[in-house]
């Protein structure tokens, strides 16, 4: 049954953001946003007409800063697979040279997609609240309000922080499922409460450094390495509960060294968010806050139920077998789809 709910739950870098293209042609363009309508709704006709309706009022975009205007057109998705498209369609206006984009506080993430005409891509991974102002070609423009500025303006920045450290926060839970696997492999197997913080110690350090260096530009490593590497921690951990006896100091030693490598994982996370130059320090801060913040609450639920089992010798012995046993077989099949997409 455990087996089957982690299985269930395996998408453990899903952010959950909702796409927006923005492609332009000549004097015209299409924004396209693209709706998945959430798995508890029965009746999609109400669903469809509440999200046309609010959709103006949770997105500005703008073109040289005047606002696209009117109901977004409804395009039915062909298959039942496929999303549901709101869509804007018209003429950029004449000597316009910006797009903007901005969202409501309490939406998204956004993952925004400006596609120039002749020129590449830009991707952008936006929180809730943010604006950010791109040329045509996709370059990075000031925002109109603040045009010397390049970081966050001072009474954004509190906001700006809250919403890094809730991106950190939700990248555990419930999206990190992943790092949470490699928490709770620790917690099954240290009984001693001293042990157990001398490794989530070591996890937290070692993961802030390399997502630091990684943030600053000092580390590159692609994500198609990191992230079966991610996986591959957790069948290491999940395999060292079954078959030895944890020794502390080499314990420790090896969850620093594989906490390096889930620091990149983060890394890659925060990358998607193109943060601009002058936040990034502050969205280091928040995030890595929000992180520590999920992995406490996890490693708290963890040692509440252990302390639990811990009472029937026999029934806390199971329980590290049965976790242990599952948390390899899902850091594996992980590892397999990893290799397999990479």
């Amino acid at each position: 049954m455990l087996l089957s709910m982690l299985l269930a739950t395996a998408a453990a870098h899903d952010l959950g953001w909702t796409p927006v293209y923005v492609k332009l042609s000549g004097e015209s363009y299409k924004i396209s946003i693209s709706l998945d309508p959430p798995g508890d709704v029965g009746d999609l006709g109400p669903w469809l007409i509440a999200s046309e309706a609010s959709l103006p009022h949770q997105l500005e975009l703008t073109f040289g800063g005047q606002r696209i205007v009117g109901p977004p057109e409804l395009i039915v998705r062909p298959r039942a697979a496929d999303p549901f498209l709101l869509q804007y369609r018209g003429t950029i206006p004449e000597g316009a040279e910006t797009f903007g984009f901005r969202s409501d506080p309490g939406t998204g993430p956004w993952g925004l997609s400006l596609y120039p005409e002749g020129a590449p891509v830009r991707e952008l991974l936006l929180l809730g609240g943010e604006a950010r102002v791109l040329g045509l070609d996709g370059s990075d423009r000031p925002m109109p309000s603040d045009p010397g500025a390049s970081g966050v303006p001072g009474g954004e920045t509190v906001a700006s922080f809250e919403r890094y450290l809730g991106l950190g926060l939700v990248h555990i839970i419930p999206r990190g499922l992943d790092h949470v696997l490699f928490v709770l492999g620790l917690c099954l197997a240290s009984v001693a409460p001293r042990s157990l913080l001398l490794q989530i110690s070591a996890f937290t350090v070692s993961h802030s450094l390399t997502l630091g260096a990684a943030s600053l530009g000092l580390l590159v490593v692609p994500s198609s390495i990191v992230e079966p590497l991610i996986a591959a921690s957790i069948v290491i951990v999940g395999i060292e509960n079954l078959t030895l006896e944890p020794e502390p100091r080499r314990r420790t030693a090896l969850v620093f060294g594989l906490g390096l490598l889930h620091g990149l994982g983060f890394a890659g996370v925060l990358g998607e968010l193109s943060v601009p130059t002058g936040q990034l320090l502050l969205a280091l801060l928040g995030f890595n806050l929000g992180v520590e913040l999920g992995q406490l609450v996890v490693v708290s639920v963890a040692l509440a139920a252990l302390w639990l089992l811990g009472r029937h010798e026999r029934l806390r012995a199971w329980s590290l077998r049965a976790g242990s046993l599952a948390i390899s077989v899902v850091g594996l099949s992980w590892l397999i789809e990893r290799l397999a997409s990479g």
